[in-house]
């Protein structure tokens, strides 16, 4: 099974306070899903820039609830999704929860650099299973070999999974996340 995983670099500019206030605005909002990188709802910025359903140890734990990346000015946001209805053969969305992440852009990376990072899924395992819906910010701290460990203490900075009985997305104890270097930077 094919694992998605994603690292970015984080701007150097601050964290945009009409981002985080966009990214609640979402909660609540029903849209419907028809390109990438479409526009969420009218009057914010945020897209709707791909997303997967929520996973445990490489299975799907819902056929209704998904992950969604939205840029909102910017910036990235997690979503917790459910599947409200179709329109046509699109899938109408229900935003459940948001949280804003540090700024970032998907710019290429050098890990050797060390810059804040995200991650989800594909290169982080909670305790201990891989293929596990998850979003952790991570420094790799000049590691560059694949296979290398970075854990709560050196260098994960937060991690977030998704709650589907609270239907949130919630912190997860770092003590719980082990990543490691990518095969391919």
């Amino acid at each position: 099974m094919l694992l998605a995983a994603c690292a970015v670099t984080t701007n150097a500019q601050a964290w945009s306070k009409s981002a985080e206030e966009e990214a609640q605005a979402l909660i609540g909002t029903e849209y419907v899903y028809l390109m990438p990188r479409m526009r969420i709802v009218p009057g914010l910025s945020c897209t709707h820039e791909g997303g997967e359903r929520v996973r445990r140890d490489h299975h799907e734990v819902s056929d209704d609830h998904s992950i969604v990346f939205a840029n909102c000015q910017g910036h990235y946001v997690v979503l917790l999704t459910e599947i409200v209805g179709r329109v046509d053969s699109s899938n109408k969305l229900r935003v459940l929860d948001a949280v804003a992440l540090p700024p970032t852009s998907y710019e290429s990376l050098d890990i050797s650099e060390d810059p804040l990072q995200f991650e989800y899924d594909g290169y982080c395992t909670l305790d201990g299973y891989t293929g596990t819906s998850m979003i952790v910010t991570l420094r790799y701290g000049g590691r560059t070999e694949p296979g290398e460990e970075i854990d709560w203490q050196s260098g994960l900075a937060q991690a977030w999974g998704y709650d589907l009985d609270a239907l949130k997305i919630v912190p997860i104890d770092l003590k719980r996340v082990v990543c490691y270097v990518p095969d391919e930077p």
